[in-house]
């Protein structure tokens, strides 16, 4: 899409998703950015949003709302990225109760993230994941045993990810035959690899619940298994 080709709005009835003060304070800014048709970008949550209702003809009534909008910002603490978007919407003029079609510009907050999908339980892959319908992902799995090897930082980083634990210590858990074909692992917080084979959805880590030991799982496509670099 062309910048500047927004889409459009019949005089109807157009749902505005920015404050009034927002929309016109950075329709300037947000002009700036519109040729990258993206911008760094923060969400507030919870925002006073303006909702103009079409009355007829070039009249129209503002209602306040709650909504969620994101805008553009340069001051290196985004933590978004945002679609630059130009639009033409039926909006209030300086005169008390009259709209009329304006070109604006603003930034469409991104869809949320969809969650991980790294599990962690005291039972073997495929169950823990079909506990809630979900399939087991040996491979991704195996991926995250394999950082404890080549990566140590990153695999520390990727369990962090995963389980949401610090790891106090690295180590190798098979010398004790806890963790057969059932890395990577966690006992408290410790976190432990698998050297003797590759991972598999059946294995169980042996005397888990004597040990505290549980077995970290990918249970979805590898894109929802997100594993960290550094």
């Amino acid at each position: 899409r062309a910048c500047g080709r927004g889409a459009r709005v019949k005089r109807k009835r157009f749902e505005m998703a920015s404050r009034m003060l927002v929309v016109f304070a950075f329709v300037g800014a947000l002009a700036v950015v519109c040729s990258a048709q993206t911008c760094p970008c923060l969400k507030e949550e919870n925002a006073q949003c303006a909702r103009v209702i079409a009355t007829g003809g070039s009249t129209c009534d503002v209602e306040t709302v709650e909504c969620d909008k994101c805008f553009c910002d340069f001051s290196g603490s985004a933590d978004l990225e945002c679609e630059t978007v130009e639009r033409v919407a039926f909006l209030p003029t300086e005169v008390d109760g009259q709209c009329a079609d304006r070109t604006i510009t603003f930034a469409r907050c991104p869809p949320p993230a969809e969650p991980a999908l790294w599990r962690v339980g005291s039972d073997s892959c495929e169950n823990i994941c079909g506990s809630e319908s979900l399939a087991c992902n040996a491979g991704r799995t195996n991926e995250l045993n394999a950082l404890a090897l080549s990566d140590q930082l990153a695999f520390r980083s990727s369990m962090l990810l995963a389980t949401g634990t610090v790891c106090s210590a690295v180590a190798f858990c098979n010398p004790a035959g806890l963790c057969p074909n059932s890395g990577p692992a966690l006992f408290g917080t410790q976190c432990g690899y698998d050297l003797n084979g590759p991972s598999t959805c059946k294995a169980e880590i042996l005397g888990g619940g004597a040990f505290g030991g549980e077995r970290v799982c990918c249970c979805g496509p590898d894109d929802r298994c997100p594993l960290a670099t550094r």
